[in-house]
């Protein structure tokens, strides 16, 4: 996670498309925790509350994430709003993970052209909608 906001962090154009494009990189580098994250839910392997020594972690990273997606859809999508956040969350998770998953699915790695497809659908979805004429 602190990989995903440091480089979410970084100058990039259009904005947070290397925080996008890190996700694919980091299950190619972890592809076993990589395959964990994208085929099984927290719930999967927890049954009710996370034990107290890991719940101020959790919660810690959860918030960070919040932040996160939260000031990126303000700062680079110029929206506070949930549809703001939302479209956030598609672009920097949704989308990523979307698109390793068949493969970590199977347990090959993430091809090199899937960077290019993340990045191309990154760039057409952050453009900001035109506005009435």
């Amino acid at each position: 996670m602190s990989g995903f906001i440091a480089a979410l962090a970084e100058p990039s154009e259009p904005p947070g498309v290397r925080a996008a494009l890190h996700a694919i990189q980091w299950a190619r580098a972890h592809p076993t925790p990589a395959r964990l994250v994208v085929l099984y839910r927290r719930r999967d392997f927890v049954a009710g509350p996370l034990p107290q020594p890991l719940r101020p972690r959790a919660e810690l990273l959860g918030a960070d994430l919040e932040a996160a997606l939260s000031g990126f859809a303000a700062t680079a999508l110029g929206s506070t709003d949930p549809g703001g956040r939302q479209l956030a969350a598609f672009l920097l998770l949704d989308v990523p993970y979307a698109a390793v998953r068949r493969y970590l699915a199977v347990g090959m790695d993430p091809p090199p052209l899937v960077e290019g497809l993340v990045q191309r659908a990154f760039e057409a979805l952050a453009r900001p909608e035109p506005g009435p004429d």
